[in-house]
């Protein structure tokens, strides 16, 4: 009886430490309450924020007039500038010289064949805006009718006088003519560069991106 009570004794002894001694396994953490999940409704961005602000003129994009007398050209070069810059068009000489005297561009995206005319034109009349200013004789000669011309007018010999803000406006020469003798007139009236059509159209949108950043 003795035995038997000692070893029922150690059984509980056994049976006490077994309940007393810690399990391996850690304790489950509670849940997070509802309210602890909550990190607040997402801000909203104003796109505003993604695009230069066109009412500030220091953060204002650059603008690039297209003068091309081709309307898919028209349409396909603003789509392919409309992501950086903000983009105006004419269709001929005359609607390029009213642009032009509405506001200064950055820049000129300018087609050589025009239904009125040809770009040389243009760029002859770029270039005498940034020439002397005429002198007393030539400013006091009278001015009729004939010599206005939209968006400017044409003093003394016929010599088109357009706003000298105008002088230092990059153009680049767009055009289907790849002789180099047109590139070479292009550059001596001062265009800033010429790319021959067919072009590759990230390659003329890096040409005017240094041409319009310097």
């Amino acid at each position: 009886a003795s035995a038997t009570d000692a070893s029922a004794t150690d059984a509980s002894a056994t049976d006490a430490s077994a309940t007393d001694t810690p399990t391996t396994d850690s304790p489950k953490a509670d849940p997070p309450k509802r309210d602890s999940l909550k990190t607040g409704s997402p801000k909203r961005v104003s796109a505003k924020a993604d695009r230069p602000d066109a009412d500030d003129p220091e953060e204002a994009p650059a603008t690039v007039l297209v003068v091309d007398d081709n309307k898919a050209m028209r349409v396909f070069l603003s789509h392919l500038l409309r992501d950086r810059f903000r983009v105006e068009t004419a269709e001929s000489l005359q609607a390029a010289r009213r642009e032009l005297h509405r506001h200064r561009p950055d820049a000129i995206l300018l087609d050589l064949e025009l239904g009125d005319g040809d770009g040389y034109t243009l760029l002859d009349d770029l270039q005498a805006a940034g020439s002397p200013a005429p002198g007393p004789h030539e400013a006091s000669l009278p001015r009729d009718a004939s010599q206005e011309v939209d968006g400017g007018s044409r003093g003394a010999g016929g010599c088109r006088r357009i706003d000298a803000r105008l002088a230092d406006v990059s153009v680049l020469v767009v055009s289907g003519r790849s002789d180099s003798a047109d590139r070479t007139k292009a550059l001596a009236l001062g265009a800033a560069d010429y790319v021959a059509k067919p072009f590759h159209p990230p390659e003329l949108l890096q040409r005017l991106s240094i041409r319009v950043d310097t």
